[in-house]
């Protein structure tokens, strides 16, 4: 059995690249609003802006 420590490590991560900051706050907000509220703003989040190129500020002010 392996035990992956970080990110980087996980098999779907290209080699040699960052792991993505969107994962960090997605994972943030879960852990910070709990699952029902976190998928509840995310479902509202998604359908409102869809299609669109966002900045974190805007999540920031949709929160």
């Amino acid at each position: 059995m392996t035990i992956r420590t970080t990110i980087r490590d996980h098999p779907m991560t290209p080699t040699g690249t960052k792991p993505a900051k969107g994962y960090f706050l997605l994972r943030f907000l879960a852990r910070r609003l709990g699952d029902d509220t976190y998928f509840s703003f995310l479902r509202k989040f998604v359908h409102t802006f869809h299609g669109q190129l966002i900045l974190s500020q805007v999540i920031n002010e949709s929160l």
